[in-house]
């Protein structure tokens, strides 16, 4: 059975993790774990007493989760924050500098352990510290120029590969790379671990391991209540077309998106649906009578990106996206009987438009591989005439079950 949507907001993300102390002491408890994309300011403990404390960066030493197994130290570190667009940089010339006490994520150990810090901008610093040596940002600098002639434009100064050339002078093939270094997590660690290992080459050396992406798998089925609304004049647009309900049975995938991967994803559905529109419009002076009958099934592909309220057993979430359709069987048919008992058949728009497009909204919640999911469908319906416009709008139940 599916969890009530209204405890889901009460719901915190608590999961096996720890904070060390400013005494150095390490205490296991549940960190209210969230994923985190811009680093946190303050983090929720749980003790084994049961009580819950909220730890800002000056407040422990550091604190770390279990799975996924990440650590966070607390460093006070000058960081430069200044937004990177080309908007910001062409517009400003005075850069932003954040001098704090932050929580860091440690990616490799060693001699000099490196960390990842993402500011409010969702702009990613690298910093690394040593015995002796305070933490320190590698800098990345971009900044807006004007040329003698007038001409503006953005360069980079990668001043960090001057900081590790001098950082790792003392193993002279590990230095000279540095000039080919990009400033990326997989380059940065890489030359790290590198380093480490030409100091102390009978020392393993921990790095954070590259995070995967769970990829999920389900099926699906559901309802969908539809209406129908016609714009232009023809015979068959006189009459009233009630509302009917189909099936929905398909399949979905959802693929995490970065970091974000309890929060944001994109969603993938293929599924089969009908359409059924039908309508008895009377003839001229009631000398004949027009019955009108529209019927399509489609394969509709989704392409939905959806936002997942963390939670530790109900989530709720919501989609949006587009959707397309493409009919597998149509019939647009009009049967006239007129009253001297003769009956014509012919097509009612000379053939229906056999690709539909969909924009799609809705919201749901997810349980335990369980998630059911109101949405709302308005389509382009089905006419091929450019003077005659339909439009599909459709109200959906869906249950899904992934698989894995």
């Amino acid at each position: 059975m599916l969890c009530s949507l209204a405890t889901a907001y009460a719901q915190r993300n608590y999961i096996p993790g720890g904070i060390i102390t400013l005494q150095q002491d390490s205490v296991k408890g549940l960190i209210d774990y969230r994923n985190w994309g811009v680093a946190p300011s303050v983090i929720s403990f749980k003790s084994a007493d049961g009580k819950e404390q909220v730890f800002k960066p000056a407040d422990i030493q550091g604190f770390w989760v279990v799975s996924p197994d990440e650590n966070y130290v607390s460093r006070q570190v000058k960081l430069d924050i200044t937004p990177q667009s080309v908007d910001y940089l062409s517009r400003n010339e005075t850069r932003i500098y954040q001098e704090d006490t932050v929580f860091l994520t440690r990616i490799s150990n060693g001699i000099y352990p490196l960390y990842e810090y993402t500011d409010k901008n969702d702009r990613i610093h690298y910093i690394f510290e040593g015995a002796d040596h305070p933490a320190e940002e590698l800098q990345m600098i971009r900044k807006s120029y004007e040329d003698k002639d007038g001409t503006k434009g953005i360069q980079d100064l990668p001043y960090y590969k001057q900081q590790l050339f001098i950082l790792f002078q003392d193993c002279e093939k590990i230095a000279e790379s540095t000039s080919r270094l990009s400033y990326r997590k997989a380059d940065l660690q890489g030359i790290f671990v590198r380093y480490n290992n030409c100091k102390n080459p009978h020392k393993a050396i921990v790095a954070q391991k590259k995070e995967k992406v769970p990829v999920s798998f389900g099926l699906l089925a559901g309802i969908s209540a539809n209406s129908y609304s016609f714009k232009g004049q023809q015979r068959y647009t006189e009459g009233k077309y009630d509302n009917t309900v189909g099936p929905l049975l398909g399949v979905a995938l959802e693929i995490p998106v970065a970091r974000n991967r309890q929060q944001f994803s994109l969603n993938g559905e293929l599924f089969y649906k009908e359409i059924k529109a039908g309508s008895v419009i009377e003839g001229i002076e009631n000398y004949s009578v027009h019955h009108v009958d529209f019927k399509l099934s489609y394969l509709q592909l989704n392409v939905l990106a959806r936002y997942t309220y963390p939670g530790k057993v109900v989530k709720p979430y919501a989609t949006a996206g587009m959707g397309n359709a493409f009919a597998v069987s149509a019939k647009d048919e009009m049967t006239t009987n007129y009253t001297d008992g003769r009956v014509k058949v012919e097509s009612a728009m000379d053939g229906v438009r056999k690709y539909e497009q969909s924009l799609i909204g809705g919201i749901g919640i997810h349980c335990k591989g369980w998630e059911i999911e109101g949405r709302y469908n308005a389509s382009n319906g089905f006419s091929s005439l450019t003077y005659l416009k339909t439009t599909v709008s459709s109200w959906q139940l869906l249950v899904r079950y992934m698989l894995f």
